[in-house]
């Protein structure tokens, strides 16, 4: 008996000894193996991080100008120091728990504001540093070859580079809020991409609004075909435009401001009811209305005896 039970003790532990080499080898080729690679940023992130490693190098360079721009003030026309201190480079504050500085209310308007679009994006922050890099190069070029000047004409030069300079400060505290609220928004937007899509539908409906009443508010015809002309299309405008003949003016003539809204609705619509992806249907359906628009346009031409390729 206390063989077999050695024996059946000795096969027990046979078996099990693969099992924990098998477990320990198992874990030495996972440890050996390479990690996972991390999925890729998405588009608009790496534009972001692109834009932002601009709007650095530039503050650095409106840094340095500062600092050449200060040492000149200094020596030449020290009364404009304090003006040119208000203006030294300094970073946006952000986060929570900044209060704003109180004011007294504004009066109220005796009129509604207009319904105007506001853009923010990185290839708009993109052009915003270019702008002002373009102004801080002339800047710079003033400060580096300002030849001699008398006492009077030296300070109102100098005047002229600290007012320059202070808009450019501003500036680019303008262009921090941008990037910011661009890394604050497009998450945002990429998280809930549909509701996005409705909002900007919800937009384009505002602005539209917006053009019938400033066309209502015209006092003659042709103020109200101007106004108009965008929603309805540029047929409107027709009298006061060369006159390409009666087929554009049925086809492509029609574009405007409705014409796109039907667009958008109806690749919303398709989009929601075949599970394709939203700027694949604007696409198709915008290409739908181009092509029976230039069919319409060359049926017409034909009709009356013209050729559309002459």
């Amino acid at each position: 008996m206390v063989t077999l039970g050695a024996l059946a003790a000795f096969a027990l532990g046979a078996g099990a000894a693969p099992e924990r080499g098998s477990v320990e080898g198992t874990r030495r080729d996972g440890e050996g193996a390479a990690p996972a690679a991390e999925a890729p940023a998405p588009p608009w992130v790496r534009r972001g991080q692109v834009v932002e490693a601009r709007q650095a190098a530039y503050r650095e360079r409106l840094q340095r100008t500062y600092e050449a721009l200060r040492a000149r003030v200094e020596r030449d026309a020290p009364d404009l120091l304090p003006a040119l201190a208000s203006a030294s480079p300094r970073p946006v504050r952000l986060g929570y728990q900044i209060l704003p500085r109180l004011v007294a209310d504004a009066p109220r308007p005796s009129e509604r504001a207009r319904a105007q679009p506001r853009s923010y994006s990185w290839p708009w922050t993109e052009q915003m540093i270019e702008r002002d890099a373009k102004k801080l190069d002339q800047l710079e070029a003033e400060l580096d070859g300002s030849p001699p000047r008398p006492a009077s004409e030296r300070k109102a030069a100098y005047e002229k580079m600290v007012a320059d300079y202070r808009k450019l400060a501003e500036g680019a505290r303008t262009i921090d809020a941008h990037i910011q609220y661009n890394r604050l928004w497009q998450p945002a937007i990429a998280r809930d991409r549909p509701s996005y899509d409705r909002q900007t539908v919800l937009e384009q409906a505002v602005l539209e609004r917006q053009t019938v009443v400033d066309a209502l508010a015209s006092s003659d015809e042709a103020a109200f075909r101007k106004a108009l002309a965008p929603i309805a299309g540029i047929s409107l405008l027709k009298d006061r435009l060369p006159d390409p003949g009666a087929g554009f003016w049925a086809g492509p003539g029609s574009l405007g401001l409705l014409t796109l809204a039907r667009i958008g609705t109806t690749a919303w619509y398709q989009h929601r009811g075949a599970g394709v992806a939203v700027g694949r249907t604007l696409r198709l359906t915008f290409a739908a209305w181009a092509l029976t628009r230039i069919a319409t346009w060359w049926l017409i031409d034909l009709a009356r005896g013209m050729s559309p390729m002459s």
